[in-house]
């Protein structure tokens, strides 16, 4: 059985989020248990909570933002905090479709 609650209900802030995934982490009794977390990680805010969670036993993945957050050296994913993410490399991706407008579109030199 799965229960999806899309976030967010009335806004979004970094802040916000960090509190909802570390509320999910403490929660206790059978009736707001929260067995897993997907979620987004655009800022450290955000990572910090996810580990936070983490060391809490909850399973945390991860997917579309927060790249930065999660490689590299210390990221969540060397640290063990995610089990799984997937997103791409924004500033790549950016560079990519820049170097493709000026060259194609435009006919510049890239």
């Amino acid at each position: 059985h799965l229960d999806l609650e899309l976030y967010p209900p009335g806004g979004f802030s970094d802040e916000g989020m960090a509190r909802d995934i570390r509320r999910a982490a403490d929660s206790k009794s059978e009736s707001d248990k929260i067995d897993g977390l997907i979620v987004t990680i655009p800022s450290p805010v955000v990572a910090e909570a996810v580990r936070y969670a983490a060391k809490r036993g909850m399973p945390v993945f991860g997917l579309n933002s927060g790249y930065d957050e999660v490689s590299g050296r210390g990221g969540l994913v060397e640290d063990g905090s995610i089990l799984f993410f997937t997103a791409m490399n924004e500033k790549m991706g950016g560079e990519m479709a820049a170097d493709y407008f000026l060259r194609d579109l435009l006919g510049g030199n890239s």
